[in-house]
């Protein structure tokens, strides 16, 4: 596919940044998964987010797949899932 991304210069669409969400509950149950998610903010720039969309959106890949390539490529989760 020979694709253009073309420059949003009238700001037509906001900037895409994900946000955890999670009851409080949940999170006092689970205050390693805070954790892990706390690890993440600010890391996936918006050009890394849109390529994973990409790849699980058109290529069809499993979600869980790239993110899991994402984070062993950043560091922030060894090789073989532990």
């Amino acid at each position: 596919m020979n694709l253009t991304t073309l420059k949003d210069d009238q700001h037509v669409f906001p900037p895409y940044q994900g946000a955890p969400l999670m009851k409080t509950s949940f999170a006092n149950k689970h205050p390693q998964v805070v954790k892990a998610l706390n690890r993440l903010a600010g890391k996936i720039s918006e050009s890394e987010m849109q390529e994973m969309n990409y790849e699980v959106n058109v290529q069809k890949k499993l979600a869980d797949v790239v993110a899991h390539q994402y984070l062993v490529k950043k560091g922030l989760l060894k090789g073989d899932g532990k």
